[in-house]
């Protein structure tokens, strides 16, 4: 299986995966890899050694909540099951040691909460539809 270090030369990435994968690979210490639904993994390995956590995306919109919604979003897009982890607190463990580094700040985060918004109200919601929602 090949890993990918880069984004660059990839085509049809997942929305804003270039993004995140940009803001993690500054990480310092350890690994994250990302494991797409297409097959392709990628890592960002930081300088100094540490343990590899891995996501496996399941669902590719969790980008999209990430960049929204920061690190409640990914999370709340686990518990929805949008990506899994083989040992996620193998995942988080690396996450906390770099938390500084990679702090999920994306440049445009409010531009984006406002076009999800638009997008969100752009979809009609029938009567049919919200009792579907309603009973969710």
């Amino acid at each position: 299986m090949t890993i990918l270090t880069s984004t660059e030369n990839q085509k049809d990435l997942p929305r804003f995966f270039r993004n995140v994968f940009r803001v993690v690979s500054r990480i310092e210490q350890g690994g994250l890899e990302f494991a797409l639904p297409d097959g392709r993994v990628f890592r960002a390995q930081g300088p100094e050694a540490g343990p590899i956590g891995r996501c496996d995306i399941i669902d590719a919109g969790c980008f999209s909540r990430l960049v929204r919604d920061g690190d409640t979003g990914f999370m709340e897009a686990y518990m929805d099951g949008e990506w899994t982890s083989p040992d996620l607190q193998v995942f988080m463990d690396v996450v906390f040691m770099n938390y500084e580094s990679v702090k999920i700040t994306f440049p445009g985060k409010k531009l984006v909460q406002m076009m999800e918004r638009l997008r969100h109200w752009l979809n009609s919601n029938t009567k049919r539809q919200a009792r579907k929602n309603i009973s969710y």
